[in-house]
């Protein structure tokens, strides 16, 4: 079974950060269309933060290293997605405490933690066109393949299936949050930008894995 490590998780952030600065400009035209048009720069500033506080981690505690990568983003990163994405962090990093190694099962838990994070500080749901329209979905096909007997490696590939399906499916859905809302009917026919922010970020992890 595939274990992560503490310094798996400094160099996963290492690859987000770049995969952040590779699709900065995808996700500033995907937000420009209905949003503040800074998605890809708050992305930027949260996961450069978010490597460096991981790179400066002397400790063995994959819950404590999360955490801080966690308040590192929502410092740097102060913008709805930024804090958004610290609070998955954080409390991903609550169910990691202690811990200086984390397996398929505590991953899962890790990213259920997220998730719930996400909707208690965001008040959404799926179905909203947000983030949580790729996540969730990631997240249900990472516990099944787990469920179903396949590695972490394999899990993540379904995830990142799901993940994108996701993404496809929010140019169905009316924008609920941000000012993306004021559009309304209008929103339809364009993909959720924090939804393929989302996706690309689980799309960098499983390339790490794999």
């Amino acid at each position: 079974m595939v274990e992560l490590k503490i310094e798996d998780l400094k160099e996963i952030f290492v690859e987000l950060e770049k995969t952040a600065k590779e699709k900065k400009d995808i996700l500033i035209e995907l937000d420009s269309a209905m949003g503040d048009g800074d998605l890809g720069i708050t992305m930027e500033k949260a996961f450069s933060a978010a490597r460096e506080e991981a790179e400066n981690y002397a400790g063995d505690n994959i819950g404590e290293l999360l955490k801080k990568a966690g308040f590192a983003m929502a410092n740097k990163a102060a913008a709805t997605m930024g804090t958004l994405t610290a609070t998955a962090f954080i409390r991903a990093a609550a169910a990691a405490d202690g811990n200086n190694r984390v397996d398929y099962d505590k991953i899962v838990l890790m990213f259920e933690k997220g998730i719930e994070g996400i909707k208690e500080r965001g008040k959404a749901e799926v179905g909203d066109k947000t983030m949580l329209d790729s996540l969730v979905p990631a997240y249900n096909a990472l516990k099944e393949s787990r469920d179903n007997g396949a590695d972490l490696k394999e899990g993540m590939k379904k995830a990142v299936q799901a993940a994108e399906n996701g993404v496809e499916q929010t140019k169905n859905m009316v924008s609920q949050f941000g000012r993306a809302h004021y559009y309304g009917e209008k929103s339809k026919g364009k993909k959720d930008p924090g939804a393929a922010a989302a996706f690309f970020f689980l799309e960098s992890f499983s390339r790490y894995l794999n």
